[in-house]
């Protein structure tokens, strides 16, 4: 019965010792988490530093604001929604995705940038596209632009030359990547 005993004891104590240890573990894991959902939040905020003010649109522009994006080869479409920082961070949206408002629109000779989550019903099956896709930005004036994939890139979030102005018709999709979306996915696209 001692024996019985004293087993039962160690039982209870090395039971003890292991949930201690786990819940050791879990706590350090936790703190780690919260680091990096820090440096995630961080990096949103910084990540379209490029657009360092937010202009008001002419009313001339605002025809030409794009509404919906159609990628044919993911069969994807969402509308558009127009995006400026506010506080210092640019928004995301559950029913549609990001045309930062003081990038270019369609047919101005630069770059148009639009972003969204990484969300299989947003931009998170961008990894599946290919050189030579098509994306097709229907605009509020009813024209539409099409273009063709030309390079995919993944860049830390400070990277902005991608989405800088580029004195040529380009359309910059980007979208968070990686674990804990601590990287950008970023489609480059030129005017067919």
């Amino acid at each position: 019965m001692a024996l019985r005993s004293k087993k039962q004891k160690l039982l209870t104590l090395t039971l003890r010792n292991l949930f201690s240890l786990h819940f050791s573990i879990l706590c350090f894991l936790l703190l780690i988490a919260f680091v990096l959902i820090g440096k995630l939040y961080e990096s949103t905020t910084y990540s379209f530093a490029a657009f360092a003010t937010d202009a008001p649109r002419s009313e001339a522009k605002n025809h030409s604001i794009p509404t919906f994006i159609y990628i044919p080869s993911l069969e994807l479409g969402l509308p558009l929604s127009e995006a400026t920082k506010t506080n210092g961070v640019w928004p995301t949206y559950t029913d549609s995705v990001s045309h930062v408002a003081n990038s270019s629109s369609p047919g101005e000779d630069d770059n148009v940038v639009i972003y969204g989550r990484n969300t299989t019903d947003q931009f998170g099956l961008l990894t599946s596209l290919a050189k030579g896709d098509e994306i097709i930005l229907s605009l509020r004036n009813g024209d539409s632009y099409r273009y063709t994939v030309t390079d995919l890139h993944v860049v830390l979030p400070n990277e902005t030359s991608l989405i800088k102005s580029s004195n040529k018709e380009t359309l910059t999709l980007y979208t968070p990547y990686g674990f804990a979306g601590l990287k950008r996915f970023v489609v480059s696209a030129t005017l067919k």
